[in-house]
């Protein structure tokens, strides 16, 4: 897209609104317009890695919040999150494109013409009167999704991520479009997405170009957020009032990225049981967006992550006769961590491999059998008590005989906090010649709202299939949650009343034989969670994250623009040199972690004219022990 097309798609409507001018806009109606089209794509896996965060009381980007019901959280208000890089792709012919003045409330899509010209699309602006802050992220009229269709009848939110809403912020302070991605959590076999992720709103532009996709790579003067006229100022950060021309986008062939560090880039797994797992991303879920192709189906990872710990092995069923014990083995499959880096470099940051160690495996008894007793080493066994050996007695109640019975047992890791609710194993005894059974096996103690868990039942003694159902209801209903009959069990959007449910599978040949579960449904984590210095059982042991970022150098016309995103906050000089001459010195006396810093280079000449350029940025931390770290880039001519 040529640059003086793109300066004249705002000038009517750009120059108007500084005027405090109302603007008719030209809609766009059928014909030849080009489209962009967001495609979702998985979260790196080389960018994925654990880490322990902390809800600290209070609310804000530097502040945790607690669940939506206001119940105190375990672990001292710990979590165990799984952090990732996001992208919002646009692998259409067209920009995504939004112009206006977020306090007017106008915030409009523009569509590309064949011409070049762009003209608003004529979708609907969201009738939201509230704050223009994260508290509309929770509004149906900010987040409720659009049916499929040719064209959204109504556009995004955009609001100003702060620290002053009842929600929990990024701390950004600046403009975002509201629902831009989402984020989950699914297992091996991918067929239950076991975690949800935040529907996080993005500041858009053109971060990274993608590469092997057939597009053209722009110059700096041509991309969203570089060179673009009105984008320039990272979505109009500090500009709370909204009153500045804002505009948004991205352009085909680039993606706008948010590194696994910032606010909102993860998921909490600190109840997801040790195993494999992939990562999913999708974008524009809620169908605000316009786009030439409104399918935007979620995106997983085709190989896996680990959540490290002990998963409890369901022993093969046991036998007895009546007034006689039997041994039963227990056992547990280790998940260890491993070790990835970026293969692309410039991200040294590495996990802390993590094997769960036998010394510290416990075995609980969590439901005991209902007609025998459970012994170790001669000892009585209680439920709840933690034991380190292997082997459990079993032995029937005095006149008990041709019955299954059986416990439910899990495996906990004493170096390890996580998982909150470890999840648990069946073991079953037949004692004597009983009757047909069933068993149930992958039931969580626990699981957060809205998220899946496959099921699986076994019929003992018998044969035939089994018929699911949730509180007594068949296949559930949106109050419970619902169940397949495969039995993939997808928890409600909300607590039920009691906070559990009830899941059953009974013979399909003959209901009265059953088995039933019992699992507590709990509040997804909300908040922003923060990292703790020290590293956990399987994640980091500290963050190796460059404390400056590579400086970006773009030339625009007769000016030199350098962009430098420092991690950590603190003082911040960045000096420019040509031919070893210092030619521009800026210095921000308080930058903050996460927020791009611009410094311009005036009267810089004709292209080319500047040779031998080094940018050299400085920063002196203001937390801890002061220190200086330095990033350095080099060009031979600009």
């Amino acid at each position: 897209m040529r640059r003086k097309n793109l300066i004249a798609s705002l000038g009517i409507a750009g120059a108007a609104a500084a005027a405090g001018v109302a603007v008719p806009l030209v809609n766009a109606g059928p014909g030849d317009l080009v489209l962009p089209d967001l495609v979702s794509t998985a979260p790196p896996l080389n960018s994925a890695y654990l880490m322990e965060g902390a809800f600290t009381g209070g609310q804000g980007a530097d502040a945790g919040m607690s669940p939506e019901d206001g119940t105190t959280l375990p672990n001292g208000g710990n979590r165990l999150l799984v952090r990732f890089d996001g992208y919002v792709n646009n692998e259409g012919a067209g920009p995504v494109d939004y112009q206006g003045t977020p306090a007017s409330r106008n915030m409009t899509q523009y569509v590309k013409r064949a011409d070049g010209s762009m003209v608003a699309a004529g979708i609907a602006q969201p009738q939201y009167q509230g704050n223009l802050n994260n508290d509309a992220e929770g509004t149906p009229t900010c987040t409720a999704p659009n049916p499929l269709g040719p064209k959204p009848p109504v556009g995004p939110c955009f609001i100003y991520s702060t620290t002053d809403s009842v929600a929990a912020s990024d701390g950004h302070n600046h403009w975002h479009l509201v629902g831009a991605a989402t984020y989950s959590l699914w297992n091996e076999a991918n067929t239950a997405q076991v975690g949800n992720g935040q529907k996080v709103g993005f500041c858009l532009q053109d971060s990274e170009f993608i590469p092997n996709r057939g597009f053209t790579e722009l110059t700096p003067a041509q991309r969203y957020g570089y060179g673009i006229p009105y984008s320039m100022s990272f979505c109009n950060q500090g500009n709370s009032s909204g009153s500045n021309i804002l505009r948004e986008g991205i352009n085909p062939g680039y993606r706008d990225l948010y590194s696994s560090n910032l606010g909102w880039q993860w998921i909490d797994v600190s109840d997801v049981a040790p195993g494999r797992y992939r990562l999913g991303g999708q974008v524009d879920p809620n169908n605000r967006v316009w786009e030439s192709d409104e399918n935007n189906p979620v995106a997983r990872t085709t190989g896996t992550f680990t959540i490290p710990g002990w998963l409890p092995v369901a022993p093969a069923p046991a036998a007895t006769d009546s007034g006689r014990g039997v041994d039963i083995a227990l056992s547990a499959t280790a998940y260890s961590t491993t070790c990835k880096k970026d293969p692309a470099g410039g991200d040294d940051r590495v996990c802390q491999p993590y094997t769960p160690d036998p010394a510290n495996r416990q075995f609980v008894v969590t439901q005991g059998p209902a007609n025998g007793q459970l012994t170790v080493n001669g000892q009585p066994v209680a439920v709840g008590q933690a034991f380190s050996a292997t082997a459990v007695r079993y032995t029937p109640h005095r006149g008990v005989g041709n019955v299954a019975d059986g416990f439910r047992f899990a495996v906990r890791d004493a170096a390890s906090a996580y998982p909150l609710n470890p999840p648990t194993a069946a073991a079953t005894v037949n004692v004597g010649n009983p009757g047909p059974s069933i068993v149930i096996a992958g039931a969580p103690t626990s699981m957060p709202a809205g998220t899946e868990v496959d099921l699986d039942a076994s019929v003992l003694n018998g044969t035939g299939g089994v018929s699911w159902s949730v509180n007594g209801d068949p296949g559930g209903n949106a109050t419970v949650g619902t169940i397949t009959p495969t039995g993939v069990y997808r928890a409600p959007a909300r607590v039920p009343a009691g906070g559990s449910v009830t899941v059953a599978a009974a013979m399909s040949t003959d209901a009265s034989v059953s088995s039933a579960v019992s699992i507590a449904i709990t509040s997804p984590t909300k908040g922003l969670l923060l990292p703790v210095p020290a590293g956990i059982a399987g994640g980091p042991s500290k963050s190796k994250r460059p404390s400056l970022g590579k400086p970006l150098v773009a030339r625009i016309g007769k000016r030199v623009v350098v962009k430098l995103t420092p991690n950590r906050s603190g003082r911040l000089q960045v000096t420019v040199f040509s031919r070893k001459k210092r030619i521009r010195v800026c210095t921000f006396r308080k930058a903050v972690a996460m927020r791009p810093v611009l410094c311009y280079v005036n009267r810089a000449g004709k292209p080319g004219s500047l040779r031998n350029v080094r940018v050299v940025a400085v920063q002196k931390q203001v937390r801890g022990k002061p220190r200086f770290v330095r990033a350095v880039v080099t060009k031979r001519r600009i």
